[in-house]
């Protein structure tokens, strides 16, 4: 099962790109993840919610870093955009939120939500 771990400390040193073996890994974990760590926030079903995956290194470790957001938010021309560059949502509550994935010991790290205007 998944685990859980706040992070603390390392700073994302450098990119790499994910390899689709290990976004597939991490959406198998995150369903489990976000009922056992976040049960107050409407995080599923996650069919209602896109997610942007970015490789990144952190004290030597790769990670996923996941950025996820209603479906509802990409429309018009950020329909198609935000499958090719980094989509931003400035508010959204809990409607938006990240965390980070270690492919190789499947921890989450540093979930967090936006807040409201």
């Amino acid at each position: 099962m998944a685990q859980y771990s706040p992070r603390s400390g390392p700073l994302v040193t450098s990119y790499w790109m994910p390899a689709i073996k290990d976004v597939l890994k991490a959406e198998e974990d995150l369903p489990v993840f976000l009922k056992q760590y976040s049960p107050q926030h409407p995080h599923l079903p996650l069919s209602k919610f896109n997610r942007q995956y970015v490789g990144i290194i952190c004290a030597g470790k790769k990670r996923l870093f996941i950025y996820s957001f209603q479906s509802d938010f990409a429309v018009g021309e950020r329909q198609c955009t935000w499958k090719k560059e980094l989509f931003v949502v400035k508010d959204g509550g809990d409607s938006v939120w990240r965390v980070d994935y270690d492919i190789e010991t499947r921890t989450f790290y540093n979930l967090n939500f936006n807040g409201d205007a």
